[in-house]
């Protein structure tokens, strides 16, 4: 009697173990930057120092919407074309529009806003991000 009453115990415990390691879920991290989605400014592109210029709750890789009117157009084209060639410390650098946060803003800045025209900003993890800038400062 004393024996089947061990191996029951020793079933529970067995099952409860494989139960509690199967349980286990990892966090996901969309972009492979360190950074889990759900803490992550940008999902869908590596930015492990997240930055975010403007505070949305969108990082600047990828927000090309420098208005914050919620969608990629004319005026934000012009404050990168504005800023093109300008270096950290230039009156005519805007910091948002560094999308790589290289401290220039040149091609690859101007290529990535081309590249999002029309769209919405992001995406983004945070449950605080807004378009709008309205819940700013945003931050994980």
């Amino acid at each position: 009697m004393r024996l089947r009453s061990l191996k029951t115990f020793h079933g529970i415990l067995i099952a409860s173990a494989f139960i509690g390691w199967a349980g286990l879920a990892w966090a996901a991290d969309s972009d492979g930057d360190g950074i889990d989605d759900a803490a992550d400014n940008c999902t869908a592109a590596a930015n492990a120092s997240q930055i975010d210029t403007d505070q949305d709750g969108f990082g600047n890789a990828c927000d090309a919407d420098l208005d914050n009117d919620g969608v990629v157009g004319g005026t934000d084209f012009n404050t990168v074309v504005a800023g093109f060639g300008s270096v950290e410390g230039d009156p005519e650098f805007v910091a948002a529009a560094d999308h790589d946060g290289d401290g220039v803003i040149a091609g690859s800045d101007y290529g990535f806003h081309t590249s999002r025209a029309g769209l919405p900003v992001g995406p983004s993890g945070l449950a605080c991000a807004d378009a709008t800038g309205a819940t700013a400062p945003c931050r994980p």
